[in-house]
């Protein structure tokens, strides 16, 4: 059950993996919960490029068309030339932060309550990706049961996602929200 809903990129609740493991020949799967905890996945149509932010003007960046056990076939977005990399060397580009990806799906999310400086209490959601990167967003009651929540502060990292990303982290969190019976509402 908690795979089919990783594929489907929904959130899985709210405790970090453990271990460390590699994913499937069909997808890159990296994993670390030594110190900050982070997972990346890569397969058919994500995105890689060079770098550790979404990709601009001046990064090369790729479409992946096929991961394979010992190679990743991919299509470089501007030229559109075909080009075949080795596994294990996209693997620790990844693993560095040389290369990136796109965010598919929410691996987890931490909510935790914390005290809102004017009395009450406000949420705090911290989303792992399948991209390697966290996502912390703070959500203040609007009613005074505390069960109904709106935005307060989102990351600043959270600007580099694309529109697909953003629904992703969006579903994902309000999944988890959802989960401790407390309600979103969109901000005003």
């Amino acid at each position: 059950m908690e795979e089919s809903r990783r594929k489907r990129g929904e959130s899985v609740g709210g405790s970090a993996p453990e271990g460390s493991a590699t994913g499937e020949e069909s997808e890159i799967s990296l994993r670390s919960t030594a110190g900050r905890p982070w997972f990346v996945r890569v397969a058919e149509g994500d995105l890689l490029w060079e770098g550790d932010r979404e990709p601009v003007q001046t990064l090369r960046a790729w479409e992946v068309e096929r991961v394979g056990g010992r190679r990743v076939d991919v299509v470089e977005r501007r030229t559109g030339d075909r080009q075949t990399l080795d596994r294990r060397w996209v693997e620790r580009q990844l693993a560095t932060g040389a290369m990136s990806t796109n965010l598919g799906g929410v691996e987890w999310v931490r909510l935790r309550e914390w005290p809102h400086p004017d009395g009450g209490t406000y949420l705090t959601a911290l989303a792992h990706g399948d991209n390697g990167r966290t996502y912390l967003r703070r959500y203040r009651p609007v009613d005074d049961a505390g069960r109904v929540v709106e935005l307060w502060t989102d990351d600043p990292a959270a600007r580099w996602l694309t529109d697909a990303g953003r629904a992703t982290l969006d579903h994902g969190v309000t999944t988890a929200i959802a989960t401790t019976g407390a309600t979103l509402r969109e901000a005003r």
